[in-house]
């Protein structure tokens, strides 16, 4: 049995990029590409002003795509495999590039954001997760006088940011950060939240869509990894 286990997550792609104009008329072409390669996933959609919502359930969706004049993104919670995720957003970002052409050709930024609930083997409580956060990111001794019920460390890096922290079940970050909060959450544990990108990107073909965001996949992969291991053991 995994002594760390991911039990609960949200993946998130995301693009921002200048104001894109063509977003405006071609709300149709939009509709009819992403209904052609995700028609199986993600059945019901709906426009909001510029933007094209596509969900598999507008009340608790699981799996959503938005395309709006200034980002996009594709958001799943608790796919399948990380591997489907990837795959999905690579599919999303093709099927983007191939609606406006050589108009979705600079990118702002690139994003690719994991937000996961982690149980530790070795934890038998909350405390235990707050103690070994305190204990991994923290100075042992705090120059104050308070004794610490929760905490979250929080660290901006060149590429992205790091947050970890204990979670309870019921707390407000699991209820707002995911739809189906009953679902897959431990009743402690550890949250997770790490976000990566790239900035000013010129894109010149699907294949190097495909090659950016996969980069930026792998930079969330090894930061979630480097957290994984700094749970294993003292």
């Amino acid at each position: 049995m995994d002594k760390v286990k991911k039990c609960k997550t949200m993946m998130v792609m995301e693009l921002r990029y200048p104001p894109l104009l063509e977003a405006f008329d071609n709300r149709g072409k939009v509709l009819q590409e992403l209904k052609s390669e995700f028609h199986n996933k993600i059945e019901h959609w709906k426009c909001e002003g510029v933007a094209v919502h596509f969900a598999d359930n507008f009340e608790k969706p699981t799996k959503q795509l938005l395309v709006d004049h200034l980002r996009s993104f594709i958001m799943y919670e608790d796919p399948a495999t990380e591997g489907e995720f990837k795959d999905d957003a690579i599919r999303f970002a093709k099927a983007l590039k191939k609606v406006f052409s050589t108009k979705f050709s600079n990118i702002d930024r690139l994003g690719v954001r994991y937000m996961s609930i982690f149980e530790v083997k070795r934890f038998s409580s909350y405390n235990d997760a707050l103690s070994i956060v305190m204990k991994k990111y923290f100075q042992e001794k705090l120059p104050i006088s308070i004794k610490p019920k929760d905490c979250r460390a929080t660290f901006v890096h060149e590429n992205g940011s790091l947050n970890i922290g204990p979670v309870r079940k019921d707390e407000g970050w699991v209820k707002q950060t995911f739809s189906l909060p009953e679902n897959n959450v431990p009743s402690f544990g550890l949250g997770v939240d790490i976000d990566s990108h790239a900035s000013n990107l010129e894109i010149s073909s699907s294949s190097n869509m495909a090659k950016s965001i996969g980069t930026v996949f792998e930079l969330t992969k090894a930061m979630e990894l480097e957290v994984k291991n700094s749970l294993v053991g003292d």
